[in-house]
């Protein structure tokens, strides 16, 4: 695997982890905002944003670690 490969690979992993750090926020903050207005919160978004940045890490990052040479 070419060295720009997997410098575009890793970098879609570590997109995905970022996302996957960003539905865990949105997740919090979508209970902080339930409580504070009384309401049940809906985690659908922070839920399909989780399963985005999942699979973008298991392109990613898969690639790298399973390839064959």
């Amino acid at each position: 695997m070419k060295q720009r490969t997997r410098r575009t690979m890793a970098g879609i992993g570590s997109l995905g982890a970022t996302l996957i750090i960003l539905a865990i926020v949105m997740a919090i903050a979508e209970g902080y905002v339930s409580d504070a207005t009384y309401t049940t919160g809906n985690l659908a978004p922070a839920a399909l944003t989780g399963l985005v940045g999942a699979g973008l890490m298991l392109l990613g990052f898969g690639s790298i670690l399973f390839r064959r040479e």
